[in-house]
């Protein structure tokens, strides 16, 4: 994909679901989730995605990487695979 192309496929994606800030709290929310469920290593990355989501109150995941969320509570991870007509 060419950055040009990348450009247009992320407006596509940002006029279907709003962005979320990247709120203060979100550091502190981060290490307790990291500490709670013993993230290690580049899963930290995930932890901070549920972070943003837990201080912004979202409860559902759409990613091909299902795997890596089933193991925090309160997320429902959905794959775009199983919504896709």
């Amino acid at each position: 994909m060419t950055p040009a192309q990348a450009a247009e496929e992320l407006n596509c994606i940002e006029g279907f679901f709003p962005l979320l800030d990247d709120a203060p709290g979100i550091y502190r929310r981060w290490r307790r989730v990291v500490e709670e469920i013993g993230v290690v290593g580049r899963q930290v990355f995930d932890a901070r995605l549920v972070a943003l989501m837990h201080v912004h109150s979202v409860t559902r995941i759409l990613t091909f990487n299902t795997e890596d969320f089933h193991r925090y509570p309160g997320i429902v991870v959905v794959d775009p695979r199983e919504v896709a007509g």
